[in-house]
């Protein structure tokens, strides 16, 4: 697969994930900071099928905010189940 298709892949797969994330704010934070890397370009190079997708984000404050954003919808998915009483919560060096 050439790197022209490779790129167009991954900016679909990007966009579906995205496409997920039901606050806008930490969506567009998401889109902005997102970096792919690992074993699926290599497979797409290969011309093999992708296990998986390695993402990183840019900022520390981008990474946080997609983990906060995850960590409150299993928190309140779990209080919606009556589930045992769950607190989550981040603490970082960004003052969150």
């Amino acid at each position: 697969m050439q790197s022209k298709t490779i790129k167009s892949v991954l900016r679909r797969k990007i966009d579906q994930w995205v496409a997920t994330i039901d606050d806008p704010a930490v969506a567009k934070i998401a889109k902005e900071n997102i970096i792919v890397t690992g074993g699926a370009i290599v497979s797409m190079l290969m011309k093999e099928n992708v296990n998986d997708y390695d993402v990183y984000f840019r900022t520390g404050e981008a990474a946080f905010a997609v983990a906060d954003y995850y960590l409150k919808k299993f928190a309140a998915k779990k209080k919606a189940e009556n589930k045992e009483h769950v607190d989550l919560f981040l603490a970082d060096e960004y003052g969150h």
